[in-house]
């Protein structure tokens, strides 16, 4: 989709811009702190991450984890994990052809739509992990509590707010306004179970107690 490349190309060229840290700094802040952030730019292993504007502009170097890819979709910038750090099943659980590492943004084939009580019951006091369809980890892990209140925890940061069921989707209304609201659809295929992100991509679902 041309306008999505497009999109791509322009953060990448605004991060190039951006001053990095001082030389003199022992380490980026962290990233659950940083505000305004206006590029995300995957480089090798790392992730340059760029906020301000103007003379207030900042570029920080990161090491790609779980954290730091949920604090750039959450802005709007999807990113992956660099191949090299996503596991992915043996040649015994994919057969001959070769896995992967490409983000889908299709569900599965004959994946169907939950009904609003199906999906209640499906999440409401369960805790559920993220996995990409290669089968490495997403990185993420999200609580559903049984009165509404959600919880999200990724390496090196956490979230807290209110979950619902709007027809075959979860939506969120997270504590602190610095991540967007949003909604995900949820399907399932047999006893596998996938989401959409907002950025697209398909993850699997492990449901635990």
């Amino acid at each position: 989709m041309p306008h999505i490349s497009l999109m791509l190309w322009a953060s990448a060229a605004v991060a190039t811009l951006l001053p990095s840290c001082a030389a003199g700094q022992a380490a980026p802040p962290a990233a659950a702190s940083l505000e305004n952030v206006t590029s995300c730019v995957i480089e090798g292993a790392d992730v340059f991450v760029g906020t301000g504007k103007g003379p207030d502009a900042r570029r920080y170097r990161y090491p790609w984890d779980a954290a730091i890819d949920a604090l750039c979709n959450a802005n709007g910038f999807a990113i992956a994990a660099p191949p090299k750090l996503v596991s992915t099943p043996g040649p015994s659980a994919l057969g001959a052809a070769p896995a992967s590492t490409q983000a889908s943004d299709r569900f599965p084939a004959g994946a169907r739509r939950l009904e609003a009580d199906e999906l209640t019951q499906l999440v409401s006091g369960h805790v559920v992990k993220t996995f990409t369809l290669e089968g490495g980890t997403a990185g993420t892990r999200v609580q559903y509590e049984g009165n509404g209140v959600v919880y999200l925890n990724a390496a090196g940061g956490a979230l807290s707010g209110r979950w619902r069921v709007e027809g075959s989707a979860v939506c969120y209304k997270w504590n602190g306004g610095q991540v967007p609201d949003g909604c995900v659809e949820v399907r399932v295929v047999g006893d596998r179970t996938y989401a959409k992100r907002a950025t697209g991509e398909i993850v699997r679902l492990e449901i635990g107690k």
